[in-house]
């Protein structure tokens, strides 16, 4: 079976705070999104866990109308994911197809050519995609076979192709490891990525020893990181540093402390992985080009090293060398980082974002940088199901599957065409998703359609003795 993918995003809706059983999240989908009065229609839920592919049945209600039951079957792919790059955006949509769209230099756009895109732009890739991550100027894709493909700039080996090309305009396969890959990060010029049997590898650039092989070499190929040949349920790498989960959810990480980064209490770089300060069992993990966050297993969310713009979120512009809880940070279903600026997504469904500001990263229509949490302006009616943070800007995946984008526009990526920047979120076009975990779906086919006006439906995951109950949000649905 393969290890859950937990590193870009989680969808946030669990019906308790507690984790005595595997958390589950439902997000419901209706296909066609635009429909005529009495027209067929088909009703999606995806149903995911972090540990397991959830089974039951889900009932799907109109109000407190029950509309039918249908029975959770295994996804033929983790479609679902969501990446922000430096200047260019990727996405998969509900069939494994990805996307990608914004700045394209060097081809992370992976369509084969070079320059600008400005709307998402499909990849050719070789069957779907279950997960999709994107670094500076390079992105990869993680297929259902448990192959790993990656496009883009390779001037450091972050291709794990070899020395040459030096770019790559379109996918190549990165060589193999001791089993199929599970779980893949990209930074700015490294990759990271874990296999079915636990083991972790990282190549690219090594300038502060972020490949945690004990060496400050180059790695043209995958590489394994010391000590981490099993066990390892998670990495992540923002190139300069890197940090992965374990079997016991304890964090190891490596590479650039020049910021206290790698929460070892010092500043000293680390050329393998230490284990990280504090007891904490850690859910996920998100790093930025100097800090650093976790969410622990009870949705408490801790952050540490670089505090120059508050991006820790703590107050203040104190430095922090060792995890610290973020106040008001409480019941967190994710958290991404870009450069100097966090966002977190929490089970009530709101986004807040903090940190720097210059390019309006942070959401709230303001040019002020946040030394505190600040809600994101989405619309009322956008429920986010899961968020990705890039250098400059961030994104919203909401609960009919459509795309919101905020931060700066440069090279078109926020993905509305003129290039501006966004105070608030922007509607993007392309790119269906929803939750990143190991999921289930079930679908329940509505010949009769709906009649005219707003109808409201909900999809609940009644839960079992190994799951726990889990509801989307309400979705509405306009038929005109």
């Amino acid at each position: 079976m393969r290890l859950p993918t937990l590193a870009l995003l989680s969808a946030a809706f669990l019906s308790s705070p507690t984790f005595a059983q595997s958390p589950t999240s439902t997000v419901l989908r209706i296909m066609p999104e635009t429909v005529s009065p009495n027209t067929a229609l088909e009703l999606h839920a995806f149903v995911t866990s972090p540990e397991s592919t959830p089974t039951g049945s889900v009932v799907f209600r109109r109000g407190a109308r029950v509309i039918g039951r249908a029975e959770l079957t295994a996804s033929e792919h983790g479609f679902g994911q969501l990446s922000v790059g430096d200047g260019h955006v990727c996405s998969i949509d509900p069939t494994g197809q990805v996307f990608c769209w914004g700045n394209n230099e060097s081809g992370q756009v992976g369509n084969g050519q070079v320059g600008r895109q400005n709307v998402p732009t499909p990849v050719n890739l070789p069957e779907p995609a279950v997960q999709i991550t994107t670094g500076y100027q390079h992105s990869c894709a993680l297929l259902a076979s448990g192959a790993l493909w990656c496009w883009g700039a390779n001037g450091f080996g972050q291709l794990g192709i070899g020395r040459n090309p030096s770019r790559a305009v379109s996918p190549r396969r990165v060589p193999d490891a001791s089993s199929p890959y599970a779980q893949v990060s990209a930074g700015s010029a490294t990759t990271c990525a874990i296999t079915e049997a636990g083991a972790a590898y990282c190549w690219g650039i090594n300038d502060f020893g972020q490949l945690g092989d004990g060496t400050r070499r180059i790695r043209y190929r995958p590489t394994l990181v010391s000590g981490l040949s099993s066990n390892v349920r998670q990495i992540v790498t923002s190139g300069g540093h890197s940090c992965a989960i374990i079997h016991d959810m304890s964090v190891m990480c490596w590479g650039n402390n020049s910021s206290g980064q790698l929460a070892l209490g010092h500043t000293l770089d680390q050329r393998v992985p230490r284990l990280i300060l504090g007891d904490l069992r850690a859910a996920s993990l998100s790093l930025g080009s100097w800090h650093s966050c976790l969410v622990d297993v009870g949705g408490q969310l801790h952050c540490w090293g670089q505090n120059d713009w508050g991006e820790l979120g703590i107050g203040s512009l104190e430095y922090r060398f060792a995890p610290t809880a973020v106040p008001g940070q409480t019941g967190i279903r994710q958290v991404e980082l870009g450069g100097q600026h966090s966002c977190a997504l929490n089970e009530n469904a709101e986004v807040h974002c903090w940190g720097n500001n210059e390019n309006f990263q942070i959401g709230d229509g303001s040019y002020r940088n946040r030394l505190r949490p600040s809600r994101t302006r989405l619309a009322s009616r956008d429920r986010p199901v899961a968020i990705s943070a890039g250098l400059y800007n961030a994104c919203a995946v909401v609960n009919n599957g459509q795309l919101r984008c905020w931060g700066s526009g440069v090279y078109g990526r926020v993905g509305d065409t003129n290039f501006g920047d966004a105070r608030r979120p922007v509607r993007i076009t392309g790119g269906r998703v929803s939750g990143p975990d190991i999921s289930a779906i079930a679908t329940l086919p509505v010949p009769e359609g709906f009649d005219e006006g707003l109808i409201r439906l909900r999809a609940v995951f009644e839960g079992n003795a190994e799951y726990e109950r889990s509801r989307s949000p309400v979705t509405e649905l306009q038929v005109e």
